[in-house]
């Protein structure tokens, strides 16, 4: 939303990416660039990742476990609202994006291991293949939900999120000195959320701090959804630019 505009519109939405150096409590290694198209009809989103900041997958059978919330230790459920992504790639470009939620009882699915040949679960010890599909004789009778995935040839992998989309509205906070805008979303539960600032189109996004109530101190730089609508409140940088809504992707490879 352009800061020169005081009117209630929609803001498009993007997401970008933070990987973690090793799992949940490890400091926030490097930032990438991870565009999710607004909400659609099925309030699905479009996340869209960088091959080149997973190593692995520029190799057949490589295997990475993404997620936009944390896993329990025991691997037995997400803490939020949505299960880790399993990505696999497959002969030449083609690639798998695999909910990790086993079929059987729900545990979080591990990544492909190519010397076992498949996906276990960690709990009950269902085997599926890279492709999802599950093993003949497993205590998992259905494969694991498929996603939409498809690859631009050169380094980008875009993929199809249940739930995943939202739209974020702004509006001008009245009575308030210095302006500000309230920016409101829905969340999801156990989500990172973070507000991205670029004073022009080409400048590169920016975190800054926000505040959690329309006076109160600009001094916040997360927000944990809670499955609500929530709204949080941003000065004026300058005297034109753009805010966005940004969710911390969190890489759950195990290491």
């Amino acid at each position: 939303m352009s800061l020169q505009s005081s009117r209630r519109e929609f803001i498009r939405t993007f997401v970008f990416g933070t990987v973690l150096a090793a799992g949940m409590g490890q400091p926030w290694r490097r930032t990438y660039l991870a565009e999710a198209a607004p909400a659609a009809s099925d309030g699905s989103g479009l996340l869209q990742i960088k091959l080149s900041e997973y190593p692995s997958l520029l190799n057949e059978s490589g295997s990475v476990r993404i997620g936009v919330n944390g896993i329990l230790d025991d691997n037995t459920g997400p803490l939020g609202f949505f299960y880790p992504i399993l990505v696999n790639r497959g002969s030449g470009n083609q690639f798998y994006a695999l909910d990790s939620g086993c079929s059987h009882a729900g545990c979080v699915v591990g990544i492909y291991d190519e010397f076992e040949g498949a996906m276990v679960c960690p709990c009950h010890g269902s085997h599926y293949n890279i492709d999802g599909t599950v093993w003949d004789g497993q205590p998992a009778s259905n494969s694991l939900q498929s996603l939409r995935v498809t690859y631009d040839g050169v380094d980008t992998l875009s993929i199809r999120v249940p739930f995943l989309g939202y739209s974020v509205s702004a509006a001008v906070v009245p009575d308030v000195d210095p302006p500000r805008l309230r920016l409101e979303f829905q969340t999801r539960g156990g989500v990172a959320y973070e507000v991205r600032f670029r004073p022009t189109m080409p400048a590169p996004w920016t975190p800054v701090h926000f505040a959690s109530t329309p006076d109160g101190p600009i001094d916040q730089t997360e927000l944990i959804g809670t499955d609500l609508e929530e709204s949080v409140y941003v000065e004026k940088v300058g005297s034109t630019g753009f805010f966005s809504i940004a969710i911390r992707v969190l890489d759950l490879t195990p290491t």
